[in-house]
């Protein structure tokens, strides 16, 4: 892995560990669910996450979710 990716994964699990015990689980459901969506799935269930993420009234949340937005939005590297 190259080191932005490797910084991305961080902030990822470290955002997993600010997580109480009991919302882990939930999270691990949404990412599985993710995961073995379909290219079309997965992007309804990012703009649905977008969406409550903005409506928060957490201002932290709703940066998370701009940052998201703008990450979601930039074009995607094809596989060879």
């Amino acid at each position: 892995m190259d080191e932005p990716s490797d910084t991305e994964i961080t902030a990822v699990l470290l955002g997993f560990c600010t997580l109480d015990k009991t919302k882990r689980p939930a999270f691990v459901e949404c990412l599985n669910n993710f995961v073995y969506a379909s290219a079309t799935q997965q992007r309804r269930l990012v703009d649905e996450w977008l969406k409550v993420c903005r409506d928060s009234t957490d201002p932290t949340i709703k940066r998370i979710a701009e940052s998201a937005a703008v990450y979601t939005a930039r074009p995607r590297k094809r596989r060879k």
